[in-house]
């Protein structure tokens, strides 16, 4: 799976009035459950999107296509066991404990800390390849350090890219670095 967290957060747009911080982050921690567990749904009873796309699946195929669906599903509602845990370690790292904000309703936030409850959500999903657009902006020092042990020690995914003007945070994240300047790509070896 992929997500990109872009500065304007238009992941976010439709939040119901009242959503908390932490609801939020725990209902988008499911997302890919969720979207998994529709699809098989509709395949079952025959309504799935590629009969409406105009191509069908055959028995054989639909079969074979349910039993890596219903794997995937396995794997993730393993992971839906541990995610109240993680998404406090998350909220704590990025500020929300120490600050008392974990319970607050999200339309009663500042852009800062909608970019950081933005941010929980892209850790939560846990997705293979993440896509961040400026992570450290709206980001004090604490939480900038607490990002930078979280991307290298503990996220699991395959690839995380990201846009950045902050130098040390991409020195201390990244194993390759790409610089873009005067309007030319240029790979910079990582510092030692």
């Amino acid at each position: 799976s992929v997500f990109l967290l872009d500065q304007e957060l238009q992941f976010m747009r439709d939040i119901p009035p009242g959503e908390t911080v932490t609801g939020f982050v725990l209902r988008q921690s499911r997302a890919e459950l969720d979207d998994l567990l529709a699809k098989a749904e509709a395949l079952e009873t025959g309504e799935d999107s590629f009969r409406s796309c105009g191509s069908s699946l055959g028995a054989e195929e639909t079969a074979e296509y349910l039993c890596e669906l219903y794997d995937r599903i396995d794997e993730l509602e393993e992971e839906a066991s541990s995610a109240e845990e993680e998404i406090k370690i998350l909220l704590k790292g990025l500020g929300f404990k120490r600050a008392g904000r974990d319970h607050d309703k999200i339309e009663e936030l500042s852009g800062g800390w909608r970019a950081r409850v933005g941010l929980a959500c892209a850790l939560a999903r846990r997705p293979q390849f993440l896509l961040l657009d400026e992570p450290t902006n709206h980001l004090d020092v604490n939480a900038i350090v607490w990002l930078q042990r979280y991307l290298k020690e503990r996220y699991a995914g395959d690839a995380v890219l990201f846009v950045t003007h902050d130098r040390e945070f991409a020195d201390a994240v990244c194993t390759d670095i790409i610089l873009f300047a005067n309007q030319k790509l240029q790979v910079r070896p990582r510092p030692a």
